[in-house]
């Protein structure tokens, strides 16, 4: 059975993969809950920045997409992933655009409610609440091969964070929860940069596991500007926010090694 079909089985989990399960990973989920029927009811944001720009792109959101659509028409400059993680953003899944993408990488989780495993989606649907104030959305999950899964296992801060834990690692322990700034390379800083490193652990193979896990959003208090044109666009509902799940997968012979 793949690790994907292991995360998503109906079965409860057990042996090699009941790292993934990650309990004690949610604290209160019953309030939490209880929190998601306020969505409706949530006062409007606070803004930090008012200048002429802010207000201009808050109050007409289809040209501030246009402008991200410009940009991120440079790939070279955003990155593989960034560039196309936008444009799916951009096109609200569109097929064409989605199948561009993901034919390569992964796949589409149209629910949160397809994740199987119940710690695992308890994770997800509060980060989904709490970052994006969405009962439910859309989410792409990356195979260990995809190109967003290679940058990572291979980033700097990635290794580093491995080889810290090494021995920890080694004696057969999880790390059920972490968080990483991944900046190393453009590509990941504008696709992810801030994320949760979940069920890290050695399988059976000796090979190292884990979970990347971020949302697809904007702040729209972030000091660059650019960023709170990406945000006027979201605030404005024109594009769809996302969530990122990545299987990494890093041979024994190569993890061991990192220092």
């Amino acid at each position: 059975m793949s690790f994907r079909q292991k995360l998503f089985q109906p079965t409860q989990m057990t042996g090699a993969a009941a790292p993934l399960t990650l309990n004690g990973g949610v604290d209160n989920y019953e309030q939490m809950l209880l929190d998601l029927v306020k969505l409706d009811n949530l006062p409007p944001p606070e803004f930090k920045y008012n200048g002429f720009l802010d207000n201009y792109f808050r109050s007409n959101p289809i040209n501030a997409k246009a402008i991200i659509n410009a940009g991120m028409f440079f790939e070279p400059l955003t990155g593989y992933d960034a560039s196309n993680m936008w444009n799916i953003s951009s096109s609200k899944f569109d097929d064409k655009v989605v199948n561009n993408y993901m034919s390569q990488n992964g796949s589409v989780i149209n629910s949160i409610n397809e994740i199987k495993v119940p710690e695992l989606k308890q994770v997800v649907q509060k980060k989904v609440f709490e970052q994006m104030g969405m009962k439910d959305s859309k989410g792409l999950i990356y195979h260990n091969d995809s190109n967003l899964s290679k940058e990572i296992a291979n980033s700097k801060e990635f290794t580093k964070f491995i080889a810290h834990n090494k021995d920890y690692l080694q004696k057969g322990g999880v790390i059920k929860k972490d968080s990483l700034r991944l900046s190393s390379t453009k590509n990941l800083y504008l696709s992810l940069n801030n994320v949760d490193i979940l069920g890290t652990h050695v399988d059976k193979n000796g090979d190292l596991v884990s979970i990347c896990f971020d949302t697809y959003d904007f702040n729209k208090n972030d000091p660059k500007q650019l960023v709170r044109i990406a945000y006027a666009a979201q605030y404005g509902k024109v594009i769809e926010n996302f969530y990122n799940l990545i299987i990494i997968k890093i041979p024994k012979n190569q993890w061991e090694k990192y220092n």
